[in-house]
């Protein structure tokens, strides 16, 4: 996959759920070891942030979960998760919003790494509307929590690309004291 054009037809052409873009692993005695398709999925990011990540949404998304599921088992996470993320919210809106906010949380490193984010303020408002809707009708515990982090972590005012809001955040709280 080392030619360009046979890059960005893999890109372009990408299937949901291709067998590629996944860890093929077998167990050793003291732990488990993964053996990644290194070659391909490297060349796919590298390309990825050179294109500005203008890719179908299956494969940011499945690129996403990839990095998040495996993370744990190679003991780190791909230091431009963030970036993933961010695309692949930016072009569903609210259609994988959910996805993103369980997979984010699968390991620690994930969380932080898919937390360096920068959103538009009319995204963050759309998100949070939605989120606040379905927390009325949603029952699985799995999905509540995904959105209690959402609304409470990922989709707050500290991620919201606005320089005002951004002075706003770093003014030091001035309080009042009463006089007895």
């Amino acid at each position: 996959m080392e030619d360009i054009e046979e890059l960005d037809r893999y890109i372009s052409t990408y299937v949901q759920n291709s067998e590629k873009i996944k860890y093929k692993g077998y167990e050793s005695s003291p732990g488990i070891v993964y053996e990644v398709q290194s070659n391909l999925i490297e060349a796919v990011r590298q390309r990825l942030r050179e294109i500005n990540y203008e890719a179908p949404i299956e494969l940011l998304k499945d690129l996403f979960i990839y990095h998040c599921e495996e993370s744990a088992k190679v003991w780190g996470c791909y230091k431009h998760l963030g970036e993933i993320g961010q695309a692949l919210i930016e072009k569903s809106k609210t259609i994988h919003v959910i996805d993103y906010l369980i997979h984010s949380q699968d390991y620690f490193d994930c969380m932080i790494a898919s937390g360096q984010v920068q959103w538009e303020e009319a995204l963050v408002v759309e998100i949070r509307d939605y989120l606040e809707e379905l927390q009325i009708t949603e029952t699985d515990e799995k999905i509540i929590a995904a959105i209690n982090f959402g609304l409470n972590r990922r989709f707050g005012l500290h991620h919201i690309n606005n320089p005002k809001i951004k002075k706003y955040l770093n003014k030091p709280i001035k309080r009042r004291l009463r006089k007895k």
